[in-house]
């Protein structure tokens, strides 16, 4: 499969489902830890924490971090 191939199949994906691919590749690729934002709990209210170079949140970000907290 060639990488326009993969491009077009990930453009045909909703929006949520991209995101939640993004996540996985980016993961792997930085060795299990995560260069998205995260949401964590501090002094009780949830906070996100992004790690240098972290992509700009978009609204689809930050309901995907909502979606994964407990």
């Amino acid at each position: 499969m060639s990488l326009a191939e993969i491009e077009s199949a990930v453009e045909s994906l909703p929006a949520q489902e991209q995101e939640l691919l993004l996540r996985h590749l980016t993961k792997k690729l930085y060795g299990g830890q995560s260069a998205t934002a995260t949401l964590v709990m501090e002094n009780g209210r949830p906070v996100l924490v992004a790690p240098p170079g972290a992509p700009a949140m978009t609204s689809d970000m930050v309901k995907a971090a909502l979606a994964d907290f407990p």
